[in-house]
C-alpha cells in the first residue's frame, strides 16, 4: 500500500505499488506520504497530526439516498465511467460495479473500501472529483439527512 496526498483532493491511499502510467496519471503536486494512521488524522506537509475525531454517521444509507449522495457530489458520473471503462475489459469488474448500484442498502465501510480500490482509475478518468473519505463522510452525513 502507498499513501498520496495532494493539496486540493486530499489524501488517498492505494491496495497495491501504483505502476508509473497510473502514477503519471495523478494531479501535478501529488506526493507519496506515509500511510495515514486513521481517518482523523491530518497531512500537515511534513507529518501526521491528529485532528478531531469525525462524528459518527449513520453506517447505511437506502438506494434513493445513495443515489442522492451520487448525484450531489458528481460520483455518479465516476460510476459510470467506471462501469464503461470496464465493459469491454473486465467484465467481472463491470458487472461488480453494476450489482452493487443496485443494493438494497449501502454501507459507509463498503463505499470507503470500494473507493479506496476505485481510486486511481477515478481520478484519471474524472480527474476534479475529491475522493477523499473527509468529502465522502460529509456527503454521506448529507445524504443521510436530506429531506427527500
Amino acid at each position: 500500500m502507498n499513501g498520496f496526498f495532494h493539496p486540493e483532493r486530499g489524501y488517498w491511499q492505494t491496495v497495491s505499488d501504483a505502476p508509473p502510467n497510473t502514477l503519471s496519471m495523478y494531479p501535478e503536486g501529488t506526493i507519496e506520504v506515509p500511510l495515514s494512521p486513521g481517518p482523523h488524522w491530518e497531512w500537515d506537509g511534513q507529518a501526521w497530526i491528529e485532528g478531531d475525531k469525525p462524528a459518527p454517521v449513520p453506517a447505511t444509507l437506502s438506494p434513493s439516498r445513495f443515489e442522492w449522495l451520487l448525484a450531489f457530489t458528481g460520483l455518479d458520473e465516476v460510476w459510470a465511467a467506471l462501469e464503461e471503462a470496464a465493459r469491454g475489459s473486465d467484465r467481472a469488474t463491470y458487472a461488480t460495479l453494476k450489482a452493487m448500484r443496485r443494493s438494497q442498502s449501502f454501507h459507509l465501510s463498503t463505499t470507503l473500501e470500494m473507493v479506496g480500490t476505485f481510486r486511481a482509475q477515478a481520478i484519471a478518468l474524472v480527474p476534479d472529483i475529491d475522493l477523499s473519505e473527509t468529502a465522502i463522510r460529509a456527503a454521506w452525513e448529507q445524504a443521510a439527512n436530506v429531506k427527500i
